[in-house]
């Protein structure tokens, strides 16, 4: 009799195991066209949305999603379908670019004491990616895939 209990438990365990992992998966917050093996994972931010796009042996992607704040005015957000997909650089101790050129706004921080570089990417809607960058490959790669972002789901 106990051991019948035990595999029932077992087996009814077996079965609910997978249903509560498929439950707990959230469908991703916005669209973005990722490469073979890229994933993308929410995390907790404090009033935002935050997670990271990443990649065994690949880039690692952050994301905070600013819209979110009750200070962001969505009626002033440009349309995600007219958005010009291009990048307006920002240069370090220059204005920004003139808004009409691009509606993405990028630039690389270089911290000289790390020797690193971080690409950043800034959508109309106030959602911010960035991620260290090594070379122009990893600048190209980050950009081929932060570039298809959409926050129309």
């Amino acid at each position: 009799m106990e051991r019948m209990k035990a595999t029932s438990k077992a087996t009814l365990i077996a079965l609910l195991l997978p249903l509560c992992v498929f439950a707990q998966r959230k469908a991703p917050p916005f669209r973005i066209d990722l490469p073979h093996g890229y994933h993308l994972r929410q995390l907790r931010g404090v009033d935002t949305r935050t997670g990271e796009i990443s990649k065994l042996g690949g880039l690692f992607i952050r994301y905070d999603m600013g819209g979110d704040l009750p200070t962001a005015d969505e009626s002033k957000i440009k349309p995600a379908q007219q958005w010009n997909r291009q990048c307006s650089w920002k240069k370090d101790g220059s204005p920004d670019p003139i808004a009409d050129a691009a509606d993405v706004l990028c630039w690389i921080d270089v911290d000289e004491d790390k020797h690193e570089k971080i690409l950043y990417v800034w959508f109309p809607d106030l959602t911010e990616f960035w991620t260290k960058v090594k070379d122009q490959h990893q600048i190209d790669l980050a950009l081929k895939i932060l570039l298809t972002y959409s926050p129309d789901i």
